[in-house]
């Protein structure tokens, strides 16, 4: 709407009441109704010359153009629907059969208000037509998307307007508008078409009611429908009389009264009624009554005609009273009807209908027609069409005859040419007339001719000028009151005199020359006059005449010497070879305004400007021309493309490339670079200054696109408008499209490197030469001005100097070159964003004698732009606002790009991160500027002595920007930058230089980084706060601003006191960068600290982002530790290789607490670097071996992980006893475990302490906080789930002791903890699988260890194991746990040790101590349901009614150095018992007494003291055993009884233990039996043996325990396993003599075994063997003993998954001869097996087996033992 309003009331000749009325009343409503149209075709279609300069929005008055903008703003609102709909109409009658009168869609409408008429700039006369939106009801038809009739009907007693559509089969027709679809009674008529009646009543009668479908009233197939309308009359307006119209007013219409047809559902209307009507047409009256004829459509009168009987034969005009046309002769009747407007109506927003039309009077050949003053001949109408209209005439022929007719018409008169030139036109042979006769007072003739205009201007380069010849154009002449107007129009002059054959024209171009351009045209192919005729039509005495010129070629010309890079211009000029009408690239239009004047010539003005095409064929291949030249007119300074901004958006890889620094350049300075041409002058009158042509230059402002207005006063300027014109006989430009074009400023010329670049460091420069594709491109120097200005050098420099000095509005913007990759945009304006004073932009030339003057040199002067003044720091040297950047963009010797920088990587990204763009955000420019001081341009190069200097410049910020050049030479650049040093604090400082040698040749030098301060963890950094008062002024007078201080992070640097002497600092690119793309995000209204480093709000609009990136660097440095004994001079001890990061992003401040903790844990949670040094623990006497320092990240107090405090720690291996009992562990709170850590794998040494400036080691920290050894995260907190403790652990064979979180008080040499020692003897070992049992969370719950805490004394008595010490840990008073003690020989430490302070929190300092065992009671080893294994810590002796059970007591003593071996460690468990359940026995067997322990000594159960006191256990370990095999134990007994007489002791010897636990494995052995003799009888051997024994009896018991015992070794993986279980083992045997002859005697012989057991690998299992037979033995005295035996038997074996039973047979023969000095034995066993193995998917296997064994021995002699067995298995099943 904008665009709409300021091309059409834009460029109006406006009087002062016109302008009041028309900004204050009618616009604000045509405003307003053009939002509520959703059509918008309110104006047609603009002739060529309008899409030009003439017509631009740059042309209109500014004060014009502000109110058109406030009242578009205005009208934002929009209404439901609209009141009002507008068409501007371009002539001064309204009939649609003129093109720019009455739109299609308003045919028939009522003309509500009219604005105007107005006359526009070019002298054509506009108006604005309102046509009035009523509401209507629609019936439609089957299937048909368009309403049938549209009408308004009363519903409910009222008039329709937005009432619920009621739905009856007879409706009343309100009085209004009815429109009624021309195709429902004339077939022809399109179906979009309405025709419009004016009722003053009506009924539509339906034959049954229609259907409410979607809010419409549909009819049914089969409804019939009747309308009756009952029309108004259109009466006739009341007109002065006037000079024209005279006919119009006179004529009388009267329409039908009445109309009425009918139609169905699907069918056509059937006209039933039709009034008569009479109409007067020349002073002839017609009758016209209704006939039986079909209605038709008419496209060229766009109207209805429903034909009518007419009373006349002829038409015979009477009196024609015109003073512009006469009408002559008669001609015959050929027909007549009532005809009715028909629009292309919105049947969504229908029009108020304006009448009932009018009649329509066609007549045969006959009549002739002729206007004033044309001469020779009549037209003769051929087919003449008379439309009698309320209040017009209307008289069209298309085929009239004119040939010979000719008028002249006068044209301008100058000085020039006192002749005159004149306008010619011809009739042809067929000659279109249109006439129209308005009752207001307007007659207009529209008729096509030839014509021949006769011009003086434009001359060619021939001197001729143009000539114009035209067919079938345009005249229209149009008289009223006020004057008589004379337009003439051909748009298409070269398409009109094409040849037949031709398909597109064919013509000969032209040539026309100006003073500094060369125009290729093609001849005259649009003229059009809009001009004022004097009262007898003879002279056009004013006008505007439009001449239009296909440009096929512009050449831009300089007055001296050029080069041209035609650029853009070129390729269009050439089209790629193409000619004629293709080889059109846009027109040129030649504006010749003729204003009279008070002598008899007229002044002549004549004007050149460009524009696009004019036919719609040429507009599609003419509009390269604007869209290549003003494709980035509107690139925004801020705001790029989404596609470059998703390019660059993506996250930096590790050790990346250098970003294509150019490519992301090329949009910020795109309307810089984009030119159409550039012209350079060689000669030294212009001083190789140039011009060039390009893009406006516009800023985007709060109020819209503005050209050159400054804030808060804008100039909207199109981007399609073209750019330059002509004024005299020179192209002129828009200022702000007018560049000033110089060669680089600064030659990029090879470099010699001198230094090598970094390991692997992409974008660092290779050594050698470093060559650069080119030297940075042209220097522009663009302006905002909006004027216009000559294109040619001087007057362009002497332009842009003037208007920037004396308009304060506008800027002037900069781009050049600096040395080797440097680009800078320097903004030159007077809004002094922070200057006190704008930059100064003035020309130097230096007057000599003899009248010799310097060259053409502008000098930029930069002032206070940059950072202010802070305490202690000044400000930044003068700077200009812009950015500034550096290429990568360095060729290697062999030509080829590879990614550097002359300013190397790191440098490269922390100046083009300060001055150019951030890495992820290349959209939005950096407001830092250029840092540049000073510089002069000229056509010969820049030269500049600046030195700037920023003495702010702390953290990723460039220092120092030195540029020495004279004439585009460089003699010494300097660029250094600063930073900080991760995680240490170090400050920073590298410097590139390049500097010119005698020899020509430019070297480059690369400081690296040196250190500027040591690494004392300062990450200090200051900004402005301009909203508190300042803080004086420094000795050059500078404001010092409020200065805030920021101490960015809690940092805890423990024992570390520093990095000093600081070298040898590297960059490595195999070290990942941290690279965090918009790490930090500043949402809108939030404050931040900006690029001068300032305290500012965020109003930008959208969020603030930053990226932190950091690189890698090693260094060397000494580091200071405290309590250092070895490895260190003076307290520093070397450290090569440590770890850093450099800060190459954000600028001034430093990273963000999480930023800084996710670089830690980039490099596995630390960063530091190795030492080897020893440390004597807070001069405790506990040493350790240091090899690592490092920071870590930690949580603050509230384990807040988004408020991260980082904590530096020595790390190392504490140096234990030599004894090897002793390691270091680690305990995870959450889960409980202990695990072992690794001899390579430091400990952390920490020491909580808030850095303060300086990082001293204040005594209220050395004295009041312990140096601990504990994870940096533990520094504050209290423990949860992922605390990591770490303690000292001693192993022996069968118990371990914990001292856990281990601390040290400064001086004191002892071992504290805030946790008890946790002590696990064997029993808790095996019910373990880790290194030491779980102890839970290490402080409110141990778990299942023994915590020594408290205990008892000699006599029972309560105590406290340990003293606690006041110091505190976490909270938490801390225990005495250890003495810290050495042992020394010849004065020497030869060995450290450990002795444990128990006792000593008894005052009486008791050293006898029992710890207390917690009672878990059982301690299950084993839990299955068939075997369990559990511990009881209580017991009871045996003895007759004793129920009593003690608790049991732990006994525990370490000492390093004690003089009996044994009591360097000892344990003692007292009363403790392993009971075992196997099956269905119930306490199976319980072995009790008090587990011992010592250093040299075998573990095992022990008794002690007859009489034990509180301290000691049970006196003698016992075994009981079940009550089920009580049985067994007293047959047992009783044999024994019969035999040794002494069993019970035996019983008490025979329990055997064995254990295994070594330091470094976890995996406990355990394994307790307890093996009966076998008792036999009778027990002497020679009676047991002799042949004469009436009985034998043999029987033995065996029972026992173990854990973890190893299973037989295999290949397969799944017997590795460790196992566990119990068995109880019975053996028995009976021989009893049946006979006995002499020395022979027969025995029955029966055996038994039985094996209970259950083991964790196969579960329960029963093993029962039994056998019988008979046994011959003979004695045969002196010669021996002789035997046979036979038994038969049986073997059962049972299992979870084995099921085996087995029978055998036995043969056995023995003999002894000689006493027993001559043996004999021999044996065959015969046995089958079949075994079941597996559930239901198992196998059935049966074995067959024999085995035959012989044993011969001879004593001293020969031992022979031979067997062999046969054996064959197979599955069975």
């Amino acid at each position: 709407m904008n665009s709409l309003l300021a091309e059409v009331f834009g460029h109006l000749q406006l009087s002062k009441t016109q302008d009041a009325k028309l900004w204050n009343e009618e616009l604000p409503l045509l405003a307003r109704n053009l939002l509520a149209a959703e059509d918008q075709s309110v104006k047609p279609e603009s002739f060529s010359f309008e899409r030009s300069q003439i017509f631009s929005k740059e042309r209109i008055k500014p004060e014009q153009m502000k109110k058109i903008q406030e009242l578009a703003e205005k009208a934002q609102v929009k209404d439901d629907s609209p009141e009002l709909k507008p068409f501007i109409r371009e002539v001064p009658v309204r009939s649609t059969q003129i093109n720019r009168s009455v739109p299609g869609w308003a045919a028939g409408a009522k003309l509500e208000r009219t604005i105007g008429p107005l006359t526009r700039d070019d002298g054509r006369i506009v108006a604005v037509d309102l046509y009035r939106v009523v509401k209507l009801l629609g019936i439609y038809q089957q299937n048909s998307p368009l309403p049938v009739i549209l009408f308004q009907a009363e519903l409910s007693g009222k008039k329709q307007l937005n009432l619920p559509i009621e739905v009856k089969n007879n409706y009343k027709i309100y009085p209004g508008s009815v429109w009624v679809r021309c195709d429902l009674l004339a077939s022809n008529a399109p179906a979009d078409r309405y025709a419009g009646f004016s009722v003053k009543a009506g009924t539509i009668q339906l034959s049954q009611n229609p259907v409410l479908q979607n809010g419409k009233l549909v009819l049914g197939a089969q409804t019939g429908v009747q309308v009756s309308l009952s029309l108004n009359q259109t009466s006739a307006s009341s007109f002065p009389k006037t000079k024209y119209g005279e006919d119009a007013r006179k004529s009388v219409t009267q329409t039908p009264e009445s109309f009425s047809f009918s139609f169905t559902g699907v069918s056509k209307a059937q006209i039933f009624t039709l009034g008569s009507g009479a109409a007067s047409l020349y002073g002839q009256k017609f009758l016209f009554q209704q006939i039986n004829k079909a209605p038709s459509y008419s496209n060229q009168l766009s109207r209805l005609l429903i034909p009518m009987a007419a009373d006349q034969s002829m038409i015979n005009p009477v009196t024609v009273e015109s003073s512009l046309v006469k009408i002559t002769e008669s001609a015959g009747l050929k027909s007549a009807a009532w005809a009715i407007p028909a629009a292309e109506l919105d049947v969504n927003n229908p029009l108020e209908v304006g009448g009932s039309g009018g009649f329509m009077i066609e007549g045969k050949p006959g009549l002739k027609f002729s206007w004033k003053n044309l001469e020779a001949k009549n037209l003769k109408l051929k087919n003449p069409i008379f439309l009698v209209d309320s209040d017009r005439i209307g008289l069209t022929d298309l085929e009239g005859e004119g040939e010979g007719a000719f008028q002249e018409f006068g044209h301008w008169m100058d000085e020039l040419n006192t002749q005159g030139t004149s306008l010619s036109v011809f009739l042809g042979k067929k000659a279109a007339l249109i006439y129209n006769s308005l009752a207001e007072g307007v007659e207009m003739v529209v008729c096509t001719v030839n014509a021949t205009h006769h011009v003086d201007r434009p001359l060619l380069v021939s001197g001729l000028p143009v000539e114009i010849k035209t067919k079938d154009s345009l005249l229209v002449l149009a008289g009223s009151e006020e004057k008589n107007l004379l337009y003439f129009i051909d748009d298409n002059i070269l398409w009109d005199n094409k040849l037949p054959f031709e398909k597109v024209p064919s013509f000969k171009s032209i040539a026309l020359a100006l003073e500094n351009a060369l125009f290729t045209l093609t001849p005259v192919n649009g003229a059009m006059i809009f001009g004022e005729c004097d009262s007898e039509w003879k002279r056009i005495v004013k006008g505007q005449t439009f001449l239009v010129f296909g440009l096929m070629g512009y050449l831009p010309t300089l007055p001296d010497p050029y080069l041209a890079n035609l650029g853009v211009l070129k390729r269009l000029s050439d089209k790629k070879g193409k000619k004629g009408i293709e080889g059109i690239i846009s027109w040129l239009i030649c504006q010749i305004s003729q204003t009279p004047t008070a002598e008899e010539v007229d002044k002549v003005k004549v004007s050149f400007h460009f524009g696009l095409g004019s036919n719609q064929a040429q507009s599609s291949k003419n509009t390269e021309w604007a869209t290549r030249s003003m494709s980035t007119s509107m690139v925004s300074e801020s705001v790029l493309s989404s596609e470059v901004a998703k390019k660059a958006a993506k996250k930096a890889e590790t050790n990346s490339p250098l970003p294509n620094y150019e490519e992301r350049l090329d949009p910020h300075i795109a309307k810089y670079q984009h030119d159409h041409f550039a012209l350079l002058d060689v000669s030294s009158n212009a001083n190789q200054m140039g011009v060039s042509l390009g893009s406006p230059m516009m800023r985007r402002v709060t109020t819209g696109v503005a050209v050159g207005r400054g804030k808060n006063e804008v100039h909207i300027e199109p981007s399609e408008n073209q750019l330059f014109g002509v004024e005299g006989m020179e192209v002129v430009v828009r200022g702000s499209a007018a560049r000033l074009f110089m060669l680089p400023q600064v030659a990029w010329e090879p470099v010699f490197n001198l230094t090598p670049p970094g390991n692997n460091v992409q974008g660092d420069p290779p050594v050698f030469f470093n060559y650069y594709p080119n030297d940075g491109g042209p220097t522009r120097l663009a302006n905002y001005h909006s004027g216009h200005v000559p294109l040619a050098p001087k007057p362009l420099v002497q332009y842009t100097l003037e208007e920037y000095k004396k308009d304060i509005k506008t800027a002037v913007d900069a781009l050049f070159t600096l040395p080797f990759g440097l680009k800078a945009l320097a903004e030159l304006t007077h809004e002094k964003i922070r200057e006190s004073e704008p930059p100064e932009l003035k020309l130097i030339e230096p007057n000599f004698p003899n009248n010799l003057t310097g060259g053409i040199q502008i000098r930029a002067i930069a002032k206070d732009y940059g950072k202010d003044a802070i305490v202690g720091a000044g400000p930044d040297s003068p700077m200009f606002r812009g950015f500034t950047v550096q290429l990568a963009n360095i060729l290697g010797m062999n030509g080829v790009p590879n990614n550097s920088s002359t300013l190397g990587r790191s440098v490269t990204k922390i100046f083009n991160g300060e001055f150019f763009t951030d890495e992820s955000t290349p959209e939005i420019l950096k407001k830092r500027g250029v840092p540049l001081s000073q510089i002069d341009f000229t056509g010969y190069g820049a030269s500049t002595f600046s030195n700037w200097l920023s003495p702010r410049a702390a953290i990723a910020e460039t220092s120092q920007a030195r540029f020495d050049l004279m004439l585009g030479r460089t003699g010494h650049e300097v660029i250094q930058v600063k930073s900080i040093l991760y995680p240490w604090g170090i400050r920073v400082v590298r410097t590139i230089t390049l500097f010119r040698t005698g020899s020509g040749y430019v070297f480059r030098t690369d400081s690296g980084w040196q250190a500027e301060s040591d690494g004392l963890f300062d990450f200090t950094y200051k900004y402005i706060d301009k909203s508190k008062p300042t803080q004086g002024v420094d000795e050059s007078g500078n404001t010092i601003y409020h200065t805030e201080t920021v101490i960015p992070y809690k940092l805890h640097t423990g024992p570390i006191r520093g990095l000093f002497n600081v070298t040898n600092i590297q960059e490595d690119g195999n070290v990942a960068e941290y690279n965090e793309p918009k790490a930090i995000r500043i949402p809108i209204n939030e404050y931040y600290v900006d690029e001068f480093g300032e305290w500012v709000q965020n109003k930008t609009g959208a969020e603030v982002t930053k990226d932190v990136i950091l690189a890698a660097v090693w260094f060397d440095a000494d580091i200071k530790i405290d309590h250092l004994v070895q490895g260190h001079r003076n307290g520093l001890t070397p450290s090569k290789k440590i770890l850093g990061y450099v800060q190459l992003g954000p600028q001034g401040v430093t990273i963000p607490e999480l930023n800084f903790q996710a670089l830690l844990n980039l490099q596995g949670g630390s960063i530091g670097g190795d030492v080897d040094c020893v440390m004597d623990l807070n001069q405790s006497g506990q040493l350790m071996r240091i090899t690592r320092f490092d920071i870590s990240p930690s949580v603050s107090t509230s384990n807040n992980p988004n408020e991260p405090i980082f904590v530096a720690a020595a790390r190392g291996n504490a140096l234990l006893p030599k004894d090897g009992s002793w390691s270091v562990v680690q305990h995870e709170t959450g889960t409980g475990e202990v695990t072992p850590l690794p001899t390579y794998i430091p400990i952390p040494i920490i020491r909580e302490g808030l850095w303060k400036p300086g990082n001293p080691l204040e005594n209220a920290v050395l004295n009041n906080k312990l140096l601990r050894i504990a994870h940096p995260k533990e520094i504050l907190r209290d423990p949860v789930e992922d605390t990591i403790n770490f303690g000292f652990l001693q192993t022996t064979a069968t118990q371990k002791a914990l001292f856990l979180t281990p601390s040290f008080r400064f001086g004191v040499k002892k071992l504290l903890s805030k946790t008890p020692p946790a002590f696990a003897d064997a029993y808790r070992l095996m019910n373990s699988s880790s290194i030491f049992p779980n102890i839970g969370d290490g402080y409110s719950n141990l778990g299942k260890a023994v915590a020594l805490v408290n205990g008892v004394d000699a006599n029972g008595g309560a105590v406290a194991a340990f003293r606690m010490n006041s110091i505190l840990d976490g909270g938490r008073e801390v225990f005495e746990l250890l003495d810290l003690k050495v042992k020394e020989q010849s004065g020497e430490i030869v060995d450290r040790g450990f002795k444990l302070l128990t006792g000593e929190a008894n005052s009486l300092l008791n050293k006898a101590i029992a710890f207390d065992i917690p009672n878990i009671d059982p301690l299950y080893l084993v839990n299955m349901d068939s075997l369990k294994i559990y511990i009881e810590y209580k017991a009871k002796e045996t003895k007759p009614n004793n129920n009593t059970y003690i608790d049991s007591k732990l006994n525990f003593d370490v000492d390093s150095f004690a003089n009996d071996l044994k009591d360097t460690w000892k344990s003692r468990v007292n009363n403790v018992g392993m009971v075992v359940d196997l099956g269905s026995f119930k306490r199976l067997m319980t072995i009790k007494g008090n587990f011992d322990a010592q250093k040299g000594k075998e573990s095992g159960y022990e008794g002690g003291p007859n009489n034990p006191n509180k301290l000691q256990g049970l006196p003698t370990p016992e075994i009981e055993f079940s009550e089920d095999l009580q049985p067994v134990i007293d047959l047992l007994q009783l044999l024994a009884s019969m035999s040794t007489g002494n069993y019970a002791e035996v019983l008490k010897k025979g329990l055997q233990i064995a254990m295994s636990n070594a330091g470094e494995v976890w995996e406990y052995k355990f394994e307790a039996t307890k093996e009966i003799p076998l008792v036999r009888f009778p027990p002497e051997d020679n009676l047991y043996n002799s042949p004469q024994c009436p009985l034998r009896l043999e029987a033995g018991l065996s029972l026992g325990v173990y854990f973890n015992a190893a299973l037989k070794v295999t290949t397969d993986p799944t017997q590795l396993l460790p196992t566990a279980g119990a068995f109880i083992q019975f053996k028995g045997g009976l021989e009893v003599m049946c006979v006995t002859v002499g020395g022979a005697t027969i025995y029955a012989i029966g055996a038994v075994e039985l094996k209970l057991a259950c083991d964790t690998k196969i579960g329960p299992s029963l093993l029962m063997k039994f056998g019988f037979g008979a046994s011959i033995s003979v004695g045969l005295p002196v010669i021996g003993n002789v035997s046979v035996t036979y038994m038969v038997g049986c073997e059962i074996y049972a299992s979870s998954e084995v099921i085996a039973v087995t029978a055998f047979m036995l043969f056995k023969g023995h003999a002894s001869l000689a006493g027993g000095l001559v043996s004999v034995t021999i044996y065959i066993e015969a046995s089958g097996t079949v075994k079941r193995i597996g559930g239901s998917n198992g196998k059935t296997d049966c074995t067959a087996s024999v085995t035959f064994g012989l044993d011969i021995s001879i004593c001293f002699v020969i031992n022979i033992s031979f067997e062999e067995t046969w054996q064959e298995s197979r599955q069975i099943a």
